[in-house]
């Protein structure tokens, strides 16, 4: 029989991690990384364009500096795919052509711009069997979430 021996040692940040040598089972908690040493923009919530269109935005996000990460959410407000309402989908998983495509751009140190795809057609994965699927535009929404991370001199 195998035994861990674990060392409680103090974590850099505000997470942790722990170990029960009764059931075996390590805990991870990871740091909150909001506020670890960057900036971060969120636009609001943004509708759907016009099936047929190709709907440009354009966001001014103040990070003083092309952003280092652009994230682009879905929350569903109304049931679709077997999401609830106010579910969060991260990126464009599943994505099939480049008709289902957001373009995103950074124009200059100071500004987003996000094309949305011609159709207005956005895969996703269907929450209960894991394929991708088209939503139902009418039923989510989309923003863009921006991190410019700190440099650090060594």
């Amino acid at each position: 029989r195998a035994r861990v021996n674990a060392t409680t040692a103090s974590p850099s940040g505000n997470g942790s991690l722990s170990y029960n040598q009764g059931n075996g089972v390590f805990t991870f908690i990871p740091p909150d990384l909001s506020t670890a040493g960057g900036s971060v923009y969120t636009s609001g919530w943004q509708n759907f364009g016009t099936y047929g269109t190709s709907a440009v935005t354009n966001f001014s996000h103040g990070l003083g500096g092309e952003p280092d990460i652009i994230q682009l959410q879905f929350k569903c407000t109304s049931s679709d795919l077997n999401y609830s309402v106010n579910d969060i989908v991260y990126g464009q998983d599943g994505l099939s052509d480049a008709s289902d495509v957001f373009g995103i751009y950074s124009d200059n140190n100071s500004q987003i711009r996000i094309v949305q795809p011609y159709y207005q057609r956005v895969r996703i994965i269907n929450k209960s069997n894991g394929q991708p699927a088209l939503i139902d535009r009418t039923k989510w929404q989309w923003r863009i979430k921006c991190i410019k991370m700190k440099r650090y001199n060594k």
